[in-house]
């Protein structure tokens, strides 16, 4: 079972994807919260697998009463559920699902957001348009990488930098931050994967804002992503 949520999860992240490319926040919006929901429904079957397991390993029957194995049962996954860390590998899957898809946390969840000096955003969603180092706009650059704060540069240029500066961690080379980078921190980013897709979605379209058409990609076709209004 958990092998088909898996899948599922997978097919969520594929459409979640196709939303943010054609800009429908609030169906992306929806789309995470029945997201959240595959994980938690996720969670509560690894409580119950965990705690059939630990129940047939340790069951005994008395032979005076039968067991209230439902009972028992349910009493065991909720204490099992409530394990510090047990509920880690689906708080990793959703910060994974905000990652590929541009998805935002609501106001008010826990872990949200950088310093404010860290959280400059251009209109398009992105903390820098240019590379602080070549100043090429980051969308043509030829390899962009993104420092865990995620701003990104151009992968040949920051490393050269980082060499040339013999140290572990430098500053930022982006005005008004205050946080480091390492080579170690630097990741491809595909956040800029994403913009030109949606780049090349739109200039596909003439330019226009989507709304999708009729045709649009085979994937439109066989889902409908008005549901999730």
């Amino acid at each position: 079972m958990l092998q088909s949520m898996e899948h599922i999860r997978k097919q969520f992240l594929t459409l979640s994807q196709d939303l943010e490319m054609m800009d429908e926040t609030g169906k992306l919006a929806a789309m995470r919260a029945e997201y959240r929901k595959v994980l938690e429904l996720e969670l509560e079957v690894r409580a119950h697998q965990a705690a059939l397991t630990e129940l047939q390993d340790s069951y005994a029957a008395n032979g005076i009463a039968p067991t209230a194995f439902h009972e028992v049962l349910q009493q065991m996954a909720a204490e099992i559920s409530a394990e510090p860390g047990f509920d880690n590998q689906s708080d990793a899957a959703l910060a994974h699902f905000d990652q590929e898809t541009g998805a935002q946390p609501p106001p008010g969840s826990a872990g949200e957001g950088l310093e404010d000096d860290d959280c400059v955003m251009d209109a398009s969603g992105l903390l820098n348009v240019v590379c602080p180092i070549t100043m090429k706009p980051v969308l043509e650059l030829k390899e962009p990488v993104e420092d865990p704060a995620g701003y990104v540069y151009e992968k040949e240029a920051v490393m050269a930098m980082i060499r040339r500066s013999r140290l572990p961690n430098l500053p930022c080379p982006v005005a008004g931050t205050s946080h480091t980078i390492s080579a170690a921190g630097l990741k491809p980013s595909r956040r800029i994967v994403r913009e030109r897709r949606k780049a090349m979605l739109i200039a596909a379209r003439g330019g226009t804002q989507p709304g999708p058409s009729r045709g649009a990609s085979a994937r439109q076709d066989v889902f409908d992503a008005d549901e999730l209004s």
